[in-house]
């Protein structure tokens, strides 16, 4: 086992929230090789999905919430607080320093928050007058304020209102207004701000390459939620159909081909003739950007794009252009896409993982990839799930907080950046 990495998850309470603390855009979780059970009270951080669809004010009162970026996890608290831990690169922790940490801080000057969302190395956060606030890096414009400067503190996206609805990908980031509509800033490389135009190259250097600042997706409306990965988007449009445009080198937008977008085109259903509809909640993901999913109002879960990992559990490592149904696997309440891994809530509360597991963020202490899903061990009960590049949350139905997977940066939350491994 790899000294950073947890391979069974561990559970951190989620009562009111006062000393350390403990999701998404987080890994691990064992079967009998061991069981770590190391409880931290959320009511102990002093005065803190798969994007998942707005939940209601009531729902939201009553679970925290969380992210998962690809070495860093932030919560939000019900209070409207921010806390974050793990790695700071640029900033993003967001307390006003470069310096990670293993164990939760408080992001600072963020109050009245009612949404977040982990991008690679920033974070977003949505406020509940409807403007958007990001920290971290900006070597893409992705904080959305007109520079390309990192901040290690919240900066706020400019002439940004009205929003209720975030999601962040690898380097860009979208915004769902309350009329339905869809905003978006940050890296064009692959088409992914949806305007008909794409960079020439990935610089890091031309400003001219990146957008800056907030626009609007041209031709996109009635959307209900929006997810991002590294280079491609999806939209949940209020019919139930899926909308994709960016990157597609993998097949990830689901349109029968491989051709990049670079404005939104329908997801088409597994016979490529028909689109993909009545669908209720959308996820991205992947390393390389090369994952989509979609669940089905009865419960079905399609996925498509890379499957170099078997991520996308039909038991092969073929990748797809078209969504497939995930065999063996019904009754799905919500996905959450990882960096080459994917994970499943079912209505009876169980976690299901398959794909890559070099990390143990399948939480199997054999560190084998999986080609099909497998329930991850110790977990009932579950309301919500996140997964991240290589960690993943999950927060039960009593508020309990489980996390899994890498690590090697602190992400994990749990102040130890090193692995534990009780045995039954």
């Amino acid at each position: 086992m790899k000294k950073n990495q947890i391979i069974t998850p561990f559970v951190i309470t989620v009562v009111m929230i006062s000393t350390m603390f403990l999701y998404t855009n987080c890994k691990g979780r064992a079967d009998k090789t061991g069981s770590d059970t190391t409880e931290i009270i959320a009511d102990n951080i002093s005065n803190e999905k798969a994007e998942q669809p707005p939940v209601d004010k009531k729902e939201r009162e009553s679970y925290p919430e969380i992210a998962c970026g690809s070495s860093t996890t932030i919560l939000l608290k019900e209070d409207g607080t921010v806390w974050a831990w793990g790695s700071s690169n640029s900033g993003a922790i967001g307390n006003g320093t470069d310096t990670g940490s293993p164990s939760p801080v408080q992001v600072s000057g963020l109050t009245g928050v009612k949404a977040i969302s982990a991008a690679c190395d920033y974070n977003i956060a949505l406020l509940s007058d409807g403007t958007v606030w990001s920290w971290g890096s900006n070597e893409y414009g992705g904080l959305g304020n007109g520079t390309k400067t990192n901040s290690n503190v919240p900066v706020q996206a400019t002439g940004l209102t009205g929003v209720i609805a975030i999601a962040a990908g690898s380097d860009h980031t979208l915004a769902l207004k309350s009329d339905g509509t869809v905003w978006i800033w940050g890296n064009n490389s692959f088409g992914q701000i949806g305007d008909g135009t794409k960079n020439n190259e990935y610089s890091k250097n031309d400003p001219e390459n990146d957008q800056l600042t907030p626009v609007q997706v041209p031709g996109l409306t009635g959307v209900r939620t929006v997810a991002a990965s590294r280079g491609h988007n999806l939209a949940l449009k209020s019919d139930g159909t899926v909308w994709a445009w960016g990157r597609n080198d993998l097949g990830q937008l689901g349109d029968g081909t491989n051709q990049e977008r670079f404005t939104p085109v329908q997801v088409l259903g597994p016979d490529g003739s028909d689109p993909l509809t009545d669908n209720t909640m959308i996820a991205a993901g992947g390393f390389y950007g090369g994952n989509s999913a979609a669940v089905r109002n009865d419960g079905t879960l399609f996925l498509w794009g890379d499957n170099d990992n078997g991520q996308l559990g039909d038991g092969s490592v073929t990748g797809r252009l078209l969504p497939g149904v995930v065999p063996g696997l019904d009754s799905v309440k919500a996905v959450a896409v990882g960096g080459q891994h994917v994970i499943a809530l079912k209505l009876d509360g169980t976690v299901w993982a398959w794909g890559y597991n070099n990390d143990y963020q399948l939480g199997f202490g054999s560190g084998d990839d999986q080609y099909r899903p497998v329930q991850v061990p110790e977990l009932a009960g579950i309301h919500t799930i996140y997964a991240g590049g290589t960690h993943n949350v999950a927060i039960g139905e009593d508020r309990k907080v489980w996390i899994w997977g890498d690590d090697s940066s602190g992400q994990l939350g749990d102040g130890t950046m090193a692995s534990r491994l009780s045995q039954y």
